[in-house]
């Protein structure tokens, strides 16, 4: 007999392989920039999750199930099942990472993962199989299998290789749909019937009412999860209000003060190289005189700057400016999801020029070096005269942020080390290689001490040492 389900928890299987998803690809996104611990830890929590999301769709979906008969669940193929999964998923999660990315290795991950999915349905099938005998239509399995694979590459390129990735939250949705979709249609593929002796007497099961409770504390747990994902990383600070507005906590109003007075008051900081360990501090509380003034909409810290811009931007729009720009704007983005991934944020940008800022000087490396290597090779395609190369500086500055805006000889000094990099190089100053030199995987060249224009001492700046950073890699 075919089976029919209960509308409800048939909906909140799909929610549980969405929310599932969505947790899995946002862990596999940091992976590519983590390294040795950290990126094995990475690599097993989002295997885990996404086993879990495919786990908690499919025994939800038999609980939605409804047969004239009682089901009893085999505990050894129901742990098998999520296992597999776990291995699978982990395989399709070292594929995507593996670079250059190309269609072999998302081809791989897709068939690691998709068969993943259907392994665990199946596997999960015979855990049934004491109480209910189950007739396949062999189309509907390689159906079933096939929108599993082709699910999950869809799944797997728009979140990793697409040039624009759209929100991840889409992302999870394909996902688990995919999941969702191979389990509903290889059901729908089934007949079942009423097993006429039970076959493994004595072996360990799990009654429905016992599943669905372990089901349910897991949802409640991956629901828990996708909701701690959406807490900012940076709240925003209470002082921080607007002219004239009143203080929510302490009832105080602020006022606003010429922004080139806190500008003027920078000129007082000692260059950036060399400074302490990262600290955030007001900028009232800068000096006596600035202390004695009326507090500002404004705060004064510690961030790692990276300013970027196009190599021989001008002639490029000369030579063609519709495709130029068009290009300026898919590269853009690239920049900005790499950015973003690794928990910094795009404060300004002008023309073909980007400023970025990170809490730490390694987030800042790692996503420069992500952003070169994803652009040499969307520019491989093109003649080289025609690629957009973006030049990149990093330095550690102590800058005064004002409603979003940074401010500072720090963020001047980004940019002149920008202007020493190579077209498709990055150059840091003193401070960063001395903070990045060994939790990188790329090496350094001294370019010794360098005046800079606008910058008050001489800077010592290293550039990163790639063979060819414009053309194909090395």
């Amino acid at each position: 007999m075919p089976l029919s389900y209960e509308p409800t928890l048939l909906l909140l299987s799909v929610a549980f392989a969405i929310l599932g998803s969505y947790i899995s690809l946002r862990i596999a996104l940091q992976i590519k920039g983590a390294h040795g611990f950290q990126r094995r830890w990475l690599l097993m929590a989002a295997a885990f999750t996404l086993a879990i999301a495919v786990w908690g769709m499919h025994f939800e979906g038999l609980l939605a199930g409804r047969l004239p008969f009682t089901l009893n669940y085999l505990v050894l193929p129901t742990i098998l099942s999520f296992l597999v999964c776990v291995l699978a998923g982990g395989a399709a999660f070292v594929s995507v990472n593996i670079e250059p990315r190309t269609s072999i290795t998302l081809g791989v991950a897709a068939i690691a993962m998709g068969c993943g999915i259907a392994t665990l349905h199946f596997i999960g099938m015979w855990a049934i199989r004491d109480s209910v005998t189950i007739a396949y239509q062999p189309v509907m399995v390689v159906v079933s299998i096939g929108i599993g694979i082709f699910g999950s590459a869809a799944a797997l390129w728009i979140s990793f290789y697409a040039l624009r990735r759209p929100p991840l939250f889409v992302c999870a949705i394909v996902l688990g749909l995919a999941m969702a979709g191979m389990h509903y249609t290889a059901i729908a593929g089934a007949g079942f019937s009423p097993a006429a002796i039970s076959s493994i007497l004595g072996s360990p099961a799990v009654s429905p009412d016992l599943l669905a409770i372990i089901v349910t504390l897991v949802g409640f747990v991956m629901s828990g999860t996708f909701l701690l994902t959406l807490v900012p990383e940076h709240p925003k600070s209470d002082l921080a209000f607007a002219p004239g507005q009143r203080h929510p906590r302490y009832g105080r109003r602020s006022t606003d003060r010429p922004l080139e007075e806190l500008i003027s008051s920078m000129q007082t900081i000692a260059e950036s190289e060399g400074l302490p360990e990262s600290r955030t501090r007001r900028s009232t509380d800068v000096a006596p005189s600035e202390a004695a003034g009326p507090k500002v909409e404004a705060q004064r810290k510690i961030a790692a700057i990276m300013a970027a811009d196009v190599a021989f931007f001008t002639t490029l729009v000369a030579n063609d400016e519709e495709e130029t720009l068009r290009l300026l704007s898919v590269y853009r983005s690239v920049f900005e999801n790499f950015v973003t991934n690794y928990r910094g944020r795009v404060f300004n940008t002008a023309g073909d020029s980007l400023m970025s800022e990170f809490s730490s000087a390694v987030q800042a490396m790692r996503a420069a070096i992500e952003i070169q290597d994803r652009l040499r090779t969307l520019n491989q395609s093109r003649s080289p005269d025609r690629r957009l190369q973006f030049r990149i500086g990093i330095t550690i500055a102590d800058v005064v942020e004002r409603q979003g805006e940074l401010y500072g000889e720090g963020v001047n000094l980004a940019a002149r080390l920008e202007s020493l990099a190579p077209p498709g190089g990055i150059c840091v100053s003193r401070a960063v290689h001395e903070s990045v030199v060994n939790k990188v995987s790329v090496g350094f060249r001294d370019l010794g001490q360098q005046t800079l224009k606008n910058i008050r001492i001489p800077i010592h700046a290293f550039i990163v040492d790639w063979p060819n950073p414009g053309g194909e890699p090395a």
